[in-house]
């Protein structure tokens, strides 16, 4: 019983101290600016977002970047797409595609005319953009 008493004890001191409290309130904030991104981004002009679009998805295709990646140690990351998901969630139509659905993904949604994006979910989530034109 003492093993637990201990963890009980420093949860009730991480709870006392505000540590919890910052916890959220740094998540909270995250959120809020994440969110006013994807509203700046929404604001673009359909030229500036296009260029954006395309922009992130050859500099994830491209074998430079994905072998840099891997010599990191790092199946390749890819922060942008996460964001454009996240917008793609927020302000683009959802999209369904029989070819492009598997029993991974979990949503698509046609970013614009030339460009889908899609979560998938596995042993962690990856997001892909796919060109289509």
């Amino acid at each position: 019983m003492g093993k637990w008493n201990k963890i009980l004890s420093e949860l009730q001191r991480q709870i006392d101290s505000g540590e919890v409290k910052k916890y959220f309130e740094k998540k909270e904030s995250e959120k809020i600016r994440e969110k006013q991104q994807q509203t700046n981004f929404h604001n673009l002009t359909k030229k500036q977002k296009d260029s954006f679009i395309e922009k992130v998805y050859i500099k994830y295709n491209s074998d430079e970047y994905i072998k840099n990646e891997y010599s990191l140690g790092f199946q390749p990351r890819t922060p942008l797409n996460f964001f454009l998901y996240g917008y793609a969630k927020n302000f683009c139509k959802e999209y369904k595609d029989v070819k492009l659905n598997n029993m991974f993904v979990g949503e698509m949604y046609k970013l614009n005319e030339y460009f889908i994006i899609r979560i998938m979910h596995g042993q962690g989530s990856v997001v892909d953009i796919i060109k289509i034109k």
